[in-house]
């Protein structure tokens, strides 16, 4: 006879099913553009790179994933090209009908082995044929594609520095070549690829370091953020922090500069809240986001608008928030601030991008091996400062 726990995970799994098939139901009219491909082994980590080839009707556009095959010698990055419909393609439907279903619209263009499973990989900014990968041998490996595409056996750089495993990476958007790593061993590291010295060692965490994040707009500004449940503002300029706070209950999972914005931060945290501070005042949080199910694993903002933030959790969703629409009237049953959330996932989401070329295109991947490349419908875009990327009004402060 079956058991307790069996019968839970029996009801559980009829519920994941009975949720994906109503949702598969109604995504003709939830999204402009929606692909959704099977994996051969699940990866950690997603990211689109800049670059963007444009032709008549469809652009050819890159994302980087990679393996986590819990098998040694087995694991490999993976540069993968995108067909996607242009957006007058996308109110053109027998065109883009015509384009989507090429069954190769996603296709491999470039593997690079990997010694170890693949926790993040990150291109540089600056030069996107630049890529940076973390996994669970605490090194960090560089690889030049272009170096690879001529030569298959070419070796990757290894940076040391941290003793164990790590889950973040992070490239300055400012200098060239700067990369930031947070680890469980506490120890936050940046390397200058310019020099290859030895990295500078930023010591004040007490607990795993669980993301690291650069400012968009000053050159030495760098902010972590770990299980110790603190955020540490960091000036390069010297190994010691600028601030220190103790921001959530729970430990903090995710850190991330605004794009347009020199003083806003948000953390994303196991206390299931989305927090954003303004750095001229961390004594005490701006807003709090509240409407994920469980711990928030990332978060991110968008990079053409203010107020515009995405989030993941072990919810299984990924939410969409204009911060401008805080406190407006809404009729759902949704807080005013959600804009849109993506319910498509039946595994727990591990990572998930912003496309830096078309606005509210993102892609996302899962524990089941599944990736998603996805745009909400233009039509649920509720003001037209949103759809064209412009930044929003002043984001209203709690009122606790």
């Amino acid at each position: 006879m079956k058991d307790e726990q069996d019968c839970a995970e029996e009801a559980e799994d009829q519920l994941i099913n009975e949720k994906y098939r109503a949702w598969r139901k109604s995504s003709p009219i939830l999204y402009d553009l929606l692909i959704c491909k099977s994996l051969e082994w699940p990866s950690l980590t997603i990211e689109w790179l800049p670059s963007k080839e444009t032709f008549s009707d469809y652009s050819i556009q890159k994302i980087l994933i990679g393996t986590h095959t819990n098998t040694p010698n087995t694991n490999y990055l993976q540069l993968l090209s995108i067909i996607l419909p242009l957006e007058d393609s996308l109110l053109n439907k027998s065109t883009c009908d015509a384009l989507l279903s090429n069954r190769n619209k996603i296709t491999s263009s470039l593997i690079l082995p990997h010694e170890c499973d693949i926790n993040t990989a990150r291109c540089m900014p600056q030069k996107d044929q630049i890529i940076a990968s973390k996994g669970t041998s605490g090194l960090v490996y560089i690889y030049d594609c272009e170096k690879f595409k001529d030569n298959p056996q070419e070796s990757p750089l290894i940076l040391t520095g941290h003793q164990k495993e790590g889950l973040n990476l992070s490239w300055s958007p400012i200098k060239e070549g700067f990369l930031a790593s947070g680890s469980d061993d506490h120890l936050v590291c940046v390397w200058d690829l310019n020099t290859m010295k030895n990295p500078t060692v930023l010591n004040h965490h007490t607990s795993i370091v669980e993301d690291v994040s650069w400012s968009e707009f000053y050159i030495n500004a760098l902010a972590s953020v770990g299980d110790d449940r603190k955020i540490i503002l960091w000036d390069l300029r010297q190994n010691t922090p600028s601030h220190v706070i103790e921001a959530h209950i729970h430990e903090i999972n995710s850190i991330d500069f605004n794009k347009h914005d020199e003083f806003l931060l948000a953390t994303g945290s196991n206390d299931k809240t989305i927090a954003i501070w303004d750095m001229r005042n961390m004594g005490r949080k701006l807003v709090s986001l509240e409407y994920h199910q469980d711990t928030v694993h990332k978060v991110s903002w968008a990079p053409f608008s203010m107020s515009i933030i995405a989030s993941i959790s072990n919810d299984k969703k990924v939410v969409i928030w204009d911060l401008g629409r805080i406190n407006s009237e809404n009729l759902d049953e949704l807080p005013s601030e959600v804009l849109f959330t993506h319910n498509g996932h039946t595994g727990r989401i591990s990572d998930f991008s912003w496309n830096l070329n078309d606005h509210f295109l993102m892609n996302s991947v899962s524990e089941d091996n599944m990736l998603h490349v996805w745009q909400m419908s233009h039509t649920l875009f509720t003001t037209e400062s949103v759809r064209l990327g412009v930044p929003d009004k002043d984001i209203p402060l709690n009122s606790d």
